[in-house]
């Protein structure tokens, strides 16, 4: 997932998920966020069975991160 128009965004993305548990990554493995100069990344190559559950942790990420914006 690479998030470029809104570094705001990518940054409260990266905080609410750096260090979070992702289902599928090796034990103690943790997704990294990492800063372009495009914006924000975060990869992880997980098994396609917790593929719905890794873009679910995603999608809230995101959630919050625009609820927070536009307050």
């Amino acid at each position: 997932m690479h998030i470029a128009d809104d570094p705001e965004i990518g940054a409260v993305i990266g905080s609410l998920l750096k260090g979070r548990d992702i289902p599928g990554l090796a034990k103690g493995k943790t997704l990294e966020p990492s800063q372009s100069k495009l914006g924000w990344a975060y990869t992880a190559v997980v098994p396609t069975t917790c593929c719905a559950q890794v873009m679910c942790m995603f999608v809230q990420a995101l959630d919050q991160a625009t609820s927070r914006a536009k307050s």
